[in-house]
């Protein structure tokens, strides 16, 4: 039998030594570990002070110090520099192993007037590694267990469209047969979390029945599918626009008329008629014999796609969604079941696909959602977030910021001259947004991590993603905190959230706020959680405006308000949550959550003492107190709940020490 081939990374512990370790280049202090993985204790985020002058120039060799790369084996590859505004780099690099890409796995450097200040990613450990780079199967047998583990009714190249040389480039992926490439990536079907890494054919799939785009990962060695994606991103739930009135467009003469083909902007704004079908063979051009008398969603469409370009390109100085001035392709009249109209809008890997409404929704082509789906675009691009659990949710987020952002830049008022509701996502499309920024709860969203309306991430919780089952473990939903987050860095605002923390935030103007969540897409990795996204943009906003600048404290403290992070304004990122607070000088960990009948808490104190223990309902109410003596240093305490009767939900528990007050979510069950 063939040796498996696998990457094991270094198992987690529970308590670090300190959370700021240096790194050297030359023998000098150069950055300051602000968060570690909790697996392999790999940096997720370094902060670097400019005043040690780490030029960009010396990234590479940076990022090998402090990585500990094994030459000959680990490589991190530049593959994207990001200019976004003056003085201001992004360079993303990726990882790879034995001459081959890991996916996830890269790092991105943030740089000001040519020194850098932060640097943020995942990178995976293969010191272990005694694996190979040789598959066992060939491209064309992992194929085979492709197609079956997919299991469409139709794939698009069994029907092309009949003439692709008259379509844009990207459309012709959907009528081409995909061939494998060799990549190393975790098990996330049933071993994500293990921290191993197989070799494996990646393939991207375009599908007809159903309709959908999907990145598939064989095993290299057996054909076990080790993760599988979809590329669609769902929203869920002068001519005459539905939305925004009499609107400009740009069109081209052809034939004795026009069709909706924008040509000054990048390599071209393409809107198409998909005429009620799935299958893009069957589109065609929109024509108009005036060119003054367009009228129907395809105005809303073609109109905002035109904006949004404009807004990317003069506000980030981004050129189209992949910065790469690739077309915008758009088609009008989608169904996803050809009998019945489709109330959504989506991103399918390449272009956008809109539906006709229905169920009381109107077409989903007003300019946020228009702005929402290029978003996924963007982030396609930049991060690539995985579309499941927190990644996911993070990037949905950052679709609705962009709809909000764009909406206020291009398009502030209604046809009356009433303001937008620009907070509200859809809001134009019928009686009830589909998601509310400003106050999430509303339309069943959380405004706090893992506060009330928050979907279980966790494999326990979520074991298999699903888009149309699971939303994926909650995208849609879960969304909703970095949603408020950006809100109230925005306009700013003060109450007291989930975890019984009062906070007040003064608002930056959607501008910066804009600029920071840019920057920040810019920084994550694919897996990034919500932590990772605390401590990307807190770098952020320190690389634009300035270490402790109103801007960074108000991204701090807007963060503690959704509940990720402390309330650290003191110029540092600081830790982010409570397993960060355990890599330093104290810690406790609640090691039954959900509990029953007790709780059971390890401990690290580094002086003895006595802790006031308190269990806090929903309500604020304290159902449960203990005032223990703990020893110096690491052990086990029970909290014993006693006779007390506890229903079923979440509640918050405290810690109080001399030195710190820690505090945890917990779920009765």
């Amino acid at each position: 039998m063939k040796k498996r081939m696998v990457i094991a990374l270094c198992s987690a512990v529970l308590f670090t030594g300190g959370i700021h370790v240096y790194g050297q280049i030359n023998g000098k202090l150069r950055g300051t570990v602000t968060a570690r993985d909790s697996r392999d204790n790999n940096p997720l985020a370094i902060s670097v002070n400019e005043a040690e002058g780490v030029s960009v120039a010396q990234a590479q060799s940076f990022l090998a110090e402090q990585l500990q790369l094994i030459p000959g084996r680990d490589e991190l590859r530049l593959v994207k520099t990001t200019s976004p505004y003056d003085g201001i780099m992004v360079q993303r690099y990726e990882q790879w192993l034995l001459g081959i890409p890991v996916e996830h796995g890269g790092y991105t450097v943030t740089a000001r007037n040519g020194l850098i200040t932060a640097a943020t990613g995942h990178f995976y450990n293969t010191s272990q590694s005694a694996g190979s780079a040789r598959p066992v199967l060939t491209s064309e047998q992992a194929m085979s267990y492709a197609l079956k583990a997919i299991g469409a009714r139709k794939y698009g190249w069994e029907q092309g469209p009949a003439n692709p040389a008259t379509l844009p480039p990207l459309n012709r992926v959907t009528s081409r047969k995909p061939e494998g490439t060799l990549v190393w990536i975790e098990n996330r079907i049933s071993g994500l979390g293990e921290g191993q890494l197989y070799l494996a054919y990646k393939f991207t799939v375009p599908t007809l029945e159903p309709f959908n785009m999907q990145v598939i990962y064989i095993d290299a060695a057996n054909g076990k599918t080790l993760s599988r994606t979809s590329l669609m991103r769902h929203v869920t739930g002068s001519g005459a626009s539905l939305h925004s009135g009499q609107v400009p467009l740009e069109t081209t003469a052809r034939a004795g008329g026009f069709v909706l083909e924008d040509k000054l902007r990048g390599t071209g704004i393409f809107t198409y008629d998909i005429r009620n079908n799935n299958n893009p063979a069957m589109m065609v051009d929109f024509t108009s014999t005036s060119n003054t008398a367009w009228a129907g969603p395809a105005v809303d469409v073609h109109w905002a796609s035109e904006k949004i370009y404009d807004y990317w390109k003069s506000e980030q100085n981004r050129k189209s969604f992949n910065d790469l001035d690739s077309p915008i392709l758009s088609m009008v009249h989608f169904r996803e079941d050809t009998t019945a109209p489709w109330g959504n809008a989506a991103w399918i890997g390449y272009g956008m696909v809109y539906g006709d409404g229905s169920d009381g929704v109107s077409p989903l082509v007003s300019l946020d959602v228009c702005a929402h789906e290029i978003g996924h675009g963007v982030c396609q691009f930049t991060s690539d977030l995985i579309y499941e659990r927190e990644s996911g949710a993070l990037n949905e987020g950052f679709s609705d910021i962009w709809g909000a952002v764009i909406e206020t830049w291009a398009d502030p008022l209604e046809q009356d001259g009433s303001p937008k509701k620009h907070w509200q996502m859809g809001e134009e499309l019928a009686t009830s947004p589909m998601r509310d920024m400003k106050n999430p709860k509303l339309r069943g969203q959380p405004d706090t991590y893992q506060g009330e309306n928050w979907i279980p991430t966790t494999i326990a919780d979520c074991p298999t993603p699903d888009l149309y089952t699971n939303d994926n473990c909650g995208v849609h939903y879960n969304s909703g905190v970095l949603n408020h987050w950006f809100y109230l860095l925005t306009e700013g605002g003060s109450g007291t959230n989930d975890n019984f923390k009062q906070y007040a935030v003064t608002g930056i103007g959607i501008k910066k706020a804009a600029k920071i969540a840019y920057m920040t897409e810019l920084s994550l990795a694919a897996n990034a959680d919500y932590s990772a996204c605390r401590t990307a943009s807190i770098s952020a906003a320190k690389t634009l405006y300035g270490n402790c600048s109103a801007e960074f404290k108000n991204v701090v403290r807007a963060w503690y308000a959704v509940g990720v992070g402390v309330l650290d304004t003191s110029c540092a990122p600081g830790p982010t949550s409570i397993a960060d607070v355990q890599g330093q000088d104290e810690g406790i960990k609640v090691l039954n959550n959900p509990f029953g009948e007790r709780i059971l808490l390890r401990y690290n104190f580094n002086q003895a003492g006595t802790a006031d223990i308190a269990l806090i309902d929903a309500s604020g109410r304290v159902v449960s107190r203990a005032a223990p003596r703990f020893a110096a240093g690491k052990g086990d305490y029970t909290f014993d709940l006693g006779n007390v009767y506890l229903s079923k939900g979440w509640y918050m528990l405290r810690v109080t020490t001399a030195r710190q007050v820690f505090s945890q979510k917990l779920v009765k069950n």
